[in-house]
């Protein structure tokens, strides 16, 4: 959180010395004070709100039934105080001292008192807090010093607002935007300006964005019509293949007619397949003398590497079509070091079409860098499920985008899934979840248990005590140390220990092609990496479980990380490795000696790499992972860990991306309180988008 504070100050310091805020304390000191209060707490919370995928900061002027202040205080007060409460052993009581600032409001000496008292009420409540957790502790003091004046500042900041707004402007929204300083705020009249913070006031209502995001979401709002008015030539389709669905057909002829389409659909819709169709009859269409620039790209790089598995499937028995090497939006932008693309407006992209899947994963400002780029006369494509999760970047582009009225001719919607239907027991759940309205935790549990393909395992007492703990860990690793049918994940590691490094190539291509298999046979994800719910400890306990299923000694700190069996996560892209974040590989024994490791990675063939290649912070083990992290991917059977000490990330689109990666089963442990946080959660993150 330092670096939070730092970056605020450092920011609106260098501002200050560059002449676009005035000299504060140099004529009327209470007034200046009170605006760098309203820009240090606002650009505070903002910046905050991008933390959590909003754009922009949504301020209504509403009374507030249960409270003396409007609907704008509140939610600044709410945000503030559960941020702060988030550190402090303690709750802060901050109505009590709200009642006491409303009491002191005419005796300035008796206010300076209170906010003081407050202030080091908090200090102390983190100190506490420090004494109750050991881990935090370790914390160097220095830092802990920080920590506290970081929190304090804040605590004075929404105090001083709280004053400002509640007994000099008397709750009124519309006076306390007039009364922002205008030299760092820029109001209403937002063209060719640079301002740290935009603010829009319209009706009961103001907007806040951070000046570099308005002006992204401006310039992709911009872009997009451009794209769509482009005129393009028509797609000569020929004869299409008769499996296709009437929703195929329509999404098919909405591409060959227009110069951006939405094709979205859930997993197992046929979106792949479709585009498939499209690009068939693209190369089908050429003499052999043309040639036509086709770029495939998505957010990450493993999800690029999918859709381009997936489309080559979807094109079996079409030799003659060689697709382009897939690539991330960062590398076909040719993004530097420094985040500067070689590709932009002024010189724009060599395609004709550019073809983009996982588009629910597109941060605002990402995909404004990519439409900059596209040239008139390119054809844009997005596929993407507008219920999955959205970026982890600010923003929800694609749902963002099937909402807005210019792009109601560009969407096709993708209802028919052949993974799994209606009436399947994990479509069903996913139905149930994107509904639109609230779910008593009894109809949601009633439709689990009717269905054999779901469960429920309530873990709320196991966190009672470390017994009932230690079960939990036990039942969720008992699938990759049992199966009835063949041999489970573990067993084929420790069938395979001795002799794997014996097999010729095409040998251990098919054997780690099976042991992928199996291993895609049961997943755990997770809300989280933290907690004793997240993926970090999980894969703790089952690491130590398939060490000792192989009959490994224990771990202990001073011991390498790499064992036979081990599966990793690769955490960030490595072009030069041919690897990109997401790729999932296998520690195997690659020599006669039980420490010859190597890890191998499965594409259209098989890589493997030194142990001593890969680097801590490149790759983390991956028996489990985020629910985040296994977008684009499916899994036989899948274990969803929820639980409500990661709240904050529960939501209906969490949820429903955990459950649809599965095509069998899906096993929910969770407690009934964050089961209903994840069904009832917020839907739509605040955008200036549709605005």
């Amino acid at each position: 959180m330092i670096n939070d504070k730092q970056s605020i100050s450092s920011y609106v310091n260098t501002r200050i010395q560059n002449n676009y805020l005035i000299n504060y304390g140099t004529t009327d000191h209470h007034s200046n004070g009170i605006k760098q209060t309203m820009f240090y707490l606002l650009y505070f919370i903002i910046s905050h709100a991008l933390d959590d995928g909003n754009t922009v900061l949504v301020l209504k002027n509403t009374p507030v039934a249960d409270k003396p202040y409007q609907a704008w205080q509140k939610s600044v007060i709410d945000f503030t105080t559960t941020y702060l409460n988030g550190y402090l052993a303690d709750t802060l009581e901050i109505d009590d001292i709200l009642k006491q600032i409303d009491e002191y409001q005419n005796d300035n000496h008796a206010l300076q008192a209170c906010i003081a008292q407050a202030q080091q009420a908090l200090k102390s409540s983190y100190d506490k807090s420090l004494l109750l957790n050991p881990i935090k502790s370790d914390t160097n003091s220095i830092m802990h010093a920080h920590y506290k004046n970081h929190l304090s500042d804040i605590l004075l900041w929404l105090l001083r607002f709280y004053f400002y707004g509640q007994h000099r402007l008397n709750g009124d929204l519309t006076a306390f935007i007039n009364g922002l300083d205008y030299q760092c705020f820029f109001t209403n009249h937002i063209e060719h300006q640079d301002k740290p913070i935009v603010v829009y006031h319209a009706g009961d209502k103001a907007y806040f964005w951070l000046g570099r995001i308005y002006k992204a979401e401006k310039a992709l709002l911009t872009q997009l019509q451009k794209i769509s008015q482009s005129p393009v030539s028509p797609i000569s389709l020929g004869s299409l293949n008769p499996s296709l669905s009437t929703e195929q057909k329509q999404a098919i002829n909405t591409i060959a007619n227009h110069a951006f389409s939405l094709i979205i659909g859930g997993p197992g819709t046929g979106k792949t397949f479709t585009i498939a169709q499209i690009v068939k009859a693209i190369y089908q269409s050429q003499s052999s003398d043309d040639s036509f620039a086709l770029a495939l790209v998505a957010p990450t790089g493993k999800a690029a590497q999918r859709m381009a598995e997936s489309l080559q499937s979807a094109l079996q028995g079409s030799s003659d079509i060689t697709l382009p090497e897939p690539m991330t939006i960062h590398r076909l932008l040719g993004m530097g070091m420094r985040g500067v693309p070689r590709f932009h407006k002024t010189n724009p992209l060599p395609y004709e079409m550019i073809i983009v899947d996982e588009a629910s994963m597109f941060g605002v400002e990402l995909a404004t860098l990519l439409l900059m780029a596209v040239k008139c006369g390119t054809r844009v494509i997005l596929l993407g499920d507008a219920h999955q999760l959205s970026a982890v970047d600010a923003g929800a582009v694609l749902a963002d985008l099937c909402r807005l009225q210019m792009c109601q001719n560009a969407l096709v919607r993708l209802t028919q899934s052949k993974r799994f239907n209606s009436t399947s027991g994990v479509g069903r759940l996913a139905s149930f979840i994107n509904e639109d309205k609230i779910h008593d935790i009894g109809s949601v549990l009633s439709l689990i248990h009717e269905e054999t393909q779901l469960s429920f395992i309530d873990i709320a007492k196991s966190s009672l005590s470390g017994v009932a703990l230690e079960e939990f860990y036990q039942t969720l690793t008992l699938p990759y140390m049992t199966d009835k049918q063949t041999l489970s994940f573990f067993a084929f590691t420790k069938y395979i220990r001795h002799n794997f490094y014996r097999q010729t190539d095409d040998e251990k291509y098919q054997t780690v092609k099976q042991l992928m298999t199996t291993f895609n046979d049961y997943r755990i994800l997770t809300a989280s990496h933290l907690s004793y719910w997240g993926d970090n400890k999980i894969n703790d306990y089952i690491r130590h479980a398939h060490r000792e299923f192989l009959g490994l000694p224990p771990m202990q700190a001073h011991y390498s990380p790499w064992y036979h069996g081990r599966v990793v996560m690769v955490l960030k892209n490595r072009y030069d490795l041919g690897l990109f974040n997401g790729d999932i590989g296998i520690c195997l024994q690659s020599g006669k000696k039980a420490n010859e490791l190597s890890v191998y990675f499965l594409a259209n063939e098989l890589h493997s790499f030194s142990v001593g290649v890969l680097d801590d912070d490149m790759i983390t083990t991956a028996y489990a992972m985020t629910v985040h992290k296994s977008q684009g991917s499916e899994f036989t059977n899948v274990a969803v860990v929820f639980h409500e000490d990661n709240a904050r990330l529960l939501s209906k689109e969490l949820i429903y991306t955990a459950i649809t990666r599965a095509k069998n089963s899906v096993s929910i442990y969770s407690s009934e309180k964050a089961l209903m946080q994840a069904v009832n959660g917020p839907t739509i993150r605040q955008t200036g988008l549709t605005i």
